[in-house]
């Protein structure tokens, strides 16, 4: 599996590989600074889901690594870790849930390696991309991953995508996820611009997209090799409302 590739309910949104800087970083007063603004970015005090839907936590788990949290009504949005290898595995060598992507169905070793960069991504400083656990509330259970990156610091520009494992699809946990994720990158990192892909049979990946106000902006011709096939996507984005 590659880092920087989730994706939504069918496994179809993906997120630019490029290791960019300037989203964001951690302060050592526990209070993310957004290294695009230079403002600091608040996470809600006492964690309570806003009228957006969702709240955002920063907790320090060592004196050098600082970890962020989102809640909304049905789900968590956590850092991933080593253990999450069997509920992320599972899904990654299901067909169904690559049919679109460009990694896949993943050996253990990549899975590992997924988990190993998303770590690895979590305790740079300043830190440019967020992947995190899609986690059901009322179980506990990983459902999958979402994903923000930034690709121009200068543009104040970023990439998302996520994906969600079958027994769950069709259930909103996409939709949920990916507009928290959207809400934080405009909202609190000041970013302007995000984008994201998917393939143009995922009628399932553009529906969701348009669903958390992404707007159809181009068809992008032999743009990803899948599996010895270049495959065409469609892009979308959303424009922050505050500018």
């Amino acid at each position: 599996m590659v880092p920087w590739v989730p994706s939504d309910d069918s496994i179809a949104s993906t997120w630019s590989r490029t290791q960019s800087h300037g989203l964001g970083a951690y302060s050592p007063s526990n209070v993310m600074i957004s290294s695009v603004t230079g403002e600091p970015v608040h996470p809600h005090a006492n964690g309570a889901i806003d009228q957006r839907g969702y709240s955002v936590a920063v907790r320090r788990d060592t004196d050098e690594h600082l970890l962020v949290e989102f809640v909304t009504a049905r789900l968590l949005l956590r850092e991933l870790t080593d253990a999450d290898h069997a509920s992320v595995h599972g899904p990654a060598t299901d067909p169904e849930v690559t049919r679109y992507t460009d990694w896949g169905p993943n050996t253990p070793q990549a899975t590992a390696a997924f988990l190993a960069e998303a770590q690895r991504t979590a305790a740079r400083r300043p830190r440019t991309h967020f992947t995190l656990a899609v986690v059901e509330r009322r179980d506990g259970g990983l459902i999958g991953t979402v994903g923000l990156g930034v690709t121009s610091p200068e543009q104040h520009r970023g990439q998302m995508g996520y994906w969600v494992a079958r027994p769950h699809w069709g259930c909103g946990y996409a939709t949920a996820a990916a507009r928290s994720v959207l809400d934080f990158a405009f909202d609190q990192l000041k970013l302007h611009k995000v984008v994201a892909t998917c393939d143009p049979e995922n009628a399932a990946s553009a529906r969701v997209l348009e669903k958390i106000g992404m707007q159809r902006e181009g068809y992008l011709r032999g743009d990803r090799l899948i599996r010895g096939q270049w495959r065409d996507r469609l892009l979308f984005a959303a424009i922050a409302a505050h500018e």
